[in-house]
């Protein structure tokens, strides 16, 4: 068994034995960040996010993440998939304390496909760095989904969506009564992969949604492989 098989299944048993199935409520109805399409295919998407402040006591479910999707202009606007690794944000009314969890979804359209996955117990807290990296396993024609976790371990998720991503993603969601008031939202050490030697996708300005602040993007250089290019970036930070 070749390493790549071989980590591919030691992921995705940790995912079967581990994980528990949460119901995540009504997802969001508005979304607020950047994009940027190339022109074949996106393989790889890694680097790390900062966990923000905490959501004010009362308010309704957001979250932040990094994502991969299929065609579409916008976010989740004409979608087919969308693949995402989730912070998401919860402050309930009742006595229990505020929270940010960890996990990942995939969506076909604009419902489940896969339902979300969130481990008990792994919450993150603010201004910890929580890496994340959504890699496509090509032997199993699958995504794993690798996000960290507060005692500094990781949890995976594997999906099997039917197509290719090409859009990249970087953004913040927010549900009905919710609002972006827990400050700026930093990714950093940021890599993305492609199978495109057009490097323009890399350096360019990035599509823009439902900001009114620009968003801050440092430090974006292609590197070209014989077979593909991939874009570092410093960082991207979002403003509400």
């Amino acid at each position: 068994m070749s390493a790549p098989v071989a980590i591919y299944v030691f992921l995705l048993v940790i995912a079967t034995l581990s994980l528990a199935n949460h119901g995540l409520g009504p997802p969001e109805t508005t979304f607020h960040g950047i994009g940027r399409k190339v022109k074949t295919e996106v393989f790889w998407l890694s680097g790390k996010v900062t966990v923000p402040k905490f959501l004010p006591p009362g308010s309704n479910v957001a979250s932040v993440w990094p994502g991969l999707q299929k065609d579409g202009v916008g976010i989740m606007e004409g979608v087919t998939e969308k693949l995402r690794s989730l912070l998401q944000g919860r402050n309930p009314k009742t006595n229990k304390e505020p929270m940010w969890l960890i996990g990942g979804d995939y969506y076909k359209g604009k419902t489940f496909s896969q339902g979300t996955f969130m481990v008990d117990g792994n919450s993150v807290d603010p201004g910890q760095m929580v890496p994340f990296d959504l890699r496509y396993i090509r032997e199993f024609h699958d995504w794993v989904v690798t996000v960290g976790s507060s005692d500094g371990n990781s949890v995976s998720f594997t999906y099997s969506p039917s197509q290719t991503f090409d859009y990249i993603l970087f953004a913040v969601g927010l549900q009905i009564g919710a609002s972006w008031d827990f400050g700026p939202v930093i990714f950093t050490d940021i890599t993305i992969a492609a199978y495109d030697k057009d490097t323009l996708w890399c350096t360019q300005a990035w599509d823009q949604f439902g900001l009114t602040t620009k968003p801050g993007v440092v430090g974006a250089k292609p590197k070209v492989y014989s077979d593909h290019t991939e874009c570092h970036i410093d960082s991207v930070t979002l403003y509400s």
